[in-house]
């Protein structure tokens, strides 16, 4: 099993007993083959439990993500809208009718016909003036517990709502592979033989959500090195896939074009009989209550805030790198063209003065301007001071490699177990060290093997991570990275140099941890496997500042120098709307694309005719007219499969994830040139 990037479409995820009460009776009875079983032998007890299941509203953790994305302006007027829910199993543990039919529905709703959600309690669902069947409370729900309702006038929603079949259709279930490593899977992979030193090395990224394949083969090769894991991918793999499955429900009605439109995810719990959904004897005017579980807006207004609208209109000013305008002042310009802006700065006697600093993300090859090389600080060093830099045509220090040492520092202090952790280490170091020198010096001809050094204490695994962590600013505070808001304004991306130097004074910091005297100086600048060395001389990266980042969980981005893919070192969300990301290597292009599970439905337009069609996945068959609804948007669900099943010869019955291969569209993908 190799480590790459899939998704399955499953008809549904039927659950164990669905929620209820339930009874259990256990019988026994002894006797023998021969005998006849006595009365007074036979044993029985009754006892009784209940399965408990969401009804009424849903957990945020329930929800991975919608589309359109909440509050977006984009261009959605040809895509059914879809919901994911992390429980796979949650459409089908209740039950709208007839058997297999899920319970719940995603109902669209056009700017000014969207009912006005309220909030009542269970003892005040069913109600005079709206249709909503009685029911039955089930153990732990109270009669004053609140729950969301929509009151829908019986016409609109007949047109809306989508029959028992149509319902069947329109939810299935997305299998995707994410990557976790845990204590069973490093158990397996060391029965299977691997070498205790990579499961060492793994256990270094244990507990860790890896998203996606890239990330992953990007995690294992830092932590065992390029060689190491080619070799071992395909055994990592078979025992640290996480195999998610995510419930999709979809909506059959289309956005409406230039307008708002508002998605409810409804309970249509026991609201089908034979007959169809039971009206409960409303006419056309009258109010139907629905409970509503989530609910999101969005427009159709305008092209440019859709996903690939969003990100081919980012702002790329030249050189499109962390870095303010130039000024008159040439010998600020040099600063400015290093990425380094002006701020204010105390001084130890208490003044104030300004002084530069720039973050570890540089518009130039370690963050040197070709104009102003100032010397490479000789690690390590004692104290921050020893960092900062002096102009004496300016004027002005540069504080920045004094600012990431006393930054490291802190954060080794923050973290209690880091810096005991590493203090234990370097004491046991030390104390074997002087063990060595001992033995050498009392050493006889006739110790023989007792001579031989003894094994230094192993680096603790949570120190080495740790390390490694930060040599790819996990946890450095976002005002260090970009330290003025004009070097990321709104809808933008930056690229950059990781300027290594600056990250080695961060791990220097942290690794001057137990670090007092001269000769505790002198043994870790001597040490040759220092901890404090960066392990990526070469990384490049981007920043990425959008509302298609909250929009789109989980972008995938890959990275290309010019004749191969780079390495994915990190990709974190350091906000709802800001993205970094690192490559190992020298990024010529970037290409930014939606996770596979993101896969929505859409529909074709013809531009002259305004009609919408559908082009098939598999024969390249093309459906036109949509069959749809009067008027409404509100697509023809079940006709619609049957048109599917006949062009592309399906011999099976009609069943959802068929459905959803077929109507799915591709996800987008937008590339990027890095330009200096």
């Amino acid at each position: 099993m190799a480590i790459v990037d899939e998704i399955r479409f499953l008809q549904n995820h039927l659950p164990g007993p669905t929620p209820g009460e339930y009874e259990i009776t256990v019988e026994q009875k002894v006797g023998t083959k021969s005998a006849k079983i006595a009365e007074k032998n036979q044993f029985s007890t009754t006892r009784n439990f209940s399965v408990r299941g969401d009804r009424f509203m849903l957990k945020p953790a329930d929800v991975q993500a919608v589309f359109p994305p909440a509050g977006s302006l984009g261009d959605h007027a040809n895509v059914l809208p879809h919901i994911l829910l992390t429980r796979s199993t949650l459409p089908w543990e209740r039950g709208a009718g007839a058997e297999g039919i899920p319970w719940l529905a995603l109902l669209l709703f056009h700017e000014g016909e969207a009912p006005a959600p309220t909030i009542v309690s269970l003892e005040k669902l069913p109600a005079v003036n709206v249709k909503f069947p009685s029911f039955t409370r089930e153990r732990g729900q109270g009669k004053d517990d609140l729950v969301t309702v929509i009151d829908v006038p019986l016409q609109l929603l007949a047109e809306i709502l989508p029959d028992q079949e149509e319902l069947a259709i329109l939810t299935h279930v997305r299998e995707v592979t994410d990557y976790l490593i845990t204590d069973q899977a490093l158990a397996a992979l060391k029965a299977e033989g691997m070498a205790e030193d990579v499961v060492e090395k793994l256990a270094g990224i244990k507990g860790q959500q890896f998203i996606g394949a890239e990330e992953f083969l990007a995690a294992l090769k830092a932590a065992l090195g390029e060689q190491t894991a080619g070799k071992c991918e395909d055994m990592i793999a078979k025992h640290c896939a996480d195999h998610t499955e995510l419930a999709v429900i979809i909506g059959n009605r289309l956005p409406k074009r230039q307008g708002m439109s508002t998605a409810h995810l409804v309970s249509l719990e026991g609201r089908y009989n034979a007959n169809g959904f039971d009206k409960q004897g409303a006419g056309e005017k009258d109010l139907i209550r629905l409970v509503s579980l989530w609910s999101w807006s969005f427009a159709c207004l305008d092209h440019q805030q859709s996903f690939s609208g969003l990100l081919t209109n980012l702002t790329r000013t030249p050189p499109s790198t962390l870095r303010l305008p130039d000024v008159r002042a040439a010998a600020a310009n040099a600063y400015l063209a290093a990425g380094a802006v002006p701020l204010w700065h105390r001084l130890r006697q208490g003044g104030r003065t300004v002084s530069w600093y720039h973050g570890p993300l540089a518009p130039a090859e370690n963050g040197l301007a070709d104009n102003d090389p100032p010397s490479t600080p000789d690690l390590p060093v004692r104290t921050a001071d020893e960092l900062i830099r002096y102009n004496p045509a300016t004027g002005m220090f540069d504080v920045s490699y004094a600012a990431a040492w006393e930054l490291g520092r802190l954060l080794a202090l923050q973290s209690k177990n880091f810096s005991v952790s590493l203090y234990n280490w370097k004491r046991a170091h030390a104390q074997h060290n002087r063990q060595s020198e001992e033995r050498l010096i009392h050493a006889s001809p006739l110790d023989g093997a007792a001579n031989d050094a003894q094994k230094a204490a192993a680096i603790p695994a949570e120190v080495s991570d740790w390390f490694r962590r930060r040599s790819l600013l996990e946890g450095v505070p976002f005002n260090y990275l970009v330290p003025d808001e004009r070097l990321l304004p709104l809808e933008s991306i930056r690229f950059f140099w990781l300027d290594w130097l600056w990250v080695e004074c961060l791990l220097d910091g942290a690794f001057s941890i137990g670090r007092v005297t001269f000769a505790e100086h002198w043994h870790d600048k001597d040490r040759k496997k220092n901890l404090a060395a960066n392990p990526h001389r070469v990384v490049t990266g981007m920043i990425l500042r959008s509302d298609v980042v909250a929009g789109w969980p989980g972008l995938l981005v890959d990275a290309f120098d010019v004749d191969k893919k780079l390495t994915l070192l990190r990709a974190d969300r350091l906000s709802a709307n800001v993205l970094l990301c690192l490559f190992g290597g020298e990024a010529a292009t970037v290409e930014i694309h939606q996770r596979p599970e993101m896969l929505h439905f859409g529909l074709d337009e013809d531009a002259q005719t305004q009609t919408l069609h559908k082009k098939l996945r598999d024969d390249q068959a093309d459906i036109s007219p949509i069959p749809l609804r009067q008027a409404t948007r509100v697509l023809k669900i079940w006709k619609l499969a049957e048109e599917i099943w006949k062009l592309a010869k399906e011999t099976k019955p009609i069943t959802s994830e068929r459905f959803a291969w077929q109507m799915i569209e591709n996800v987008e993908k937008v590339r990027f040139e890095r330009k200096p």
